[in-house]
């Protein structure tokens, strides 16, 4: 069964290698609608610290690579779910080796997005370490189609905290970046370098928000909807909570993203409230 989304939505799938700490456990109204049509896999789970190698946290965000860049016959839940099978017991045999087992949700897909973080990174972006656009699919009958990487350059890499890779993105869907979009912003949301040419960190909210003012929504006035675009997010960041000390144990124990729906029941709806 193939995601239900409408014809010439737009999927993005994201794969983060940053650093990454949880900066809110209580999303307003307007960042839980912005997080909507949005999906994500979570290295760490909960709200720990992912216990990895670098090598192998590039390994796993690479393997994207295979599983994406190709059109989709059966939707983008179906290998989410399939690698998410492949990478957990391998992550969950390296936590072993360090004893951190209390959290059982490493390696999990969470349909609804509860919390947000901040990625970001301590030197210039590489190869290896940034945000990057494993994919663009666009639905055209029962496939999601490749729109990024062409064929002609089917292993080029785009890292997002790159500006020029940024624009890069944009103009995939025929797009420009506002002009404000980065300037005279609260660093509390985003925060350019000294040089202006890469992000030093920005709120996943603000990286979700800029996402949507470039993906085109297609709407069908007959029908009174709109397709706005999807996300499928591979944070590989830790998730530990920027200020514990305001949060209990009682408190933390309760704090869980949202599960999706049971398998049995089919592929869940994108994410939203």
């Amino acid at each position: 069964m193939a995601d239900c989304i409408p014809e010439n939505t737009f999927v993005v799938t994201l794969s983060i290698v940053t650093h990454g700490s949880t900066i809110s456990t209580s999303l307003t109204s307007s960042q839980q609608d912005m997080m909507s049509d949005t999906r994500l896999f979570s290295l760490s789970g909960g709200f720990d610290d992912v216990v990895c190698l670098d090598s192998m946290l590039t390994n796993y965000s690479e393997y994207l690579y295979t599983i994406f860049r190709k059109n989709l016959d059966q939707g983008s839940y179906k290998p989410m779910r399939e690698y998410t099978e492949l990478v957990k017991p391998k992550y969950g045999s390296f936590r072993e080796l360090f004893e951190v087992l209390e959290n059982p949700d490493f390696c999990t897909v969470f349909q609804t997005i509860t919390v947000d973080k901040i990625f970001g990174i301590e030197t210039k972006p590489t190869d290896n370490s940034g945000i990057f656009v494993v994919s663009v699919h666009k639905k055209k009958g029962d496939e999601l189609l490749l729109e990024y990487p062409k064929k002609g350059n089917p292993n080029d890499v785009m890292n997002l905290l790159v500006l020029s890779d940024f624009r890069r993105f944009a103009d995939i869907f025929h797009a420009k970046i506002p002009a404000d979009i980065f300037s005279n912003m609260d660093e509390k949301f985003v925060k350019i370098d000294k040089s202006g040419r890469w992000i030093e960190r920005i709120r996943m909210s603000y990286l979700v928000y800029i996402i949507k003012k470039l993906v085109p929504v297609d709407s069908d006035l007959e029908e009174g909807r709109t397709s706005p675009g999807k996300i499928n997010i591979f944070d590989y960041s830790c998730s530990g909570l920027s200020a514990p000390s305001a949060v209990n144990q009682e408190q933390r124990n309760e704090l869980r993203y949202m599960h999706a729906e049971d398998e049995e029941q089919g592929i869940p709806k994108w994410g939203g409230f």
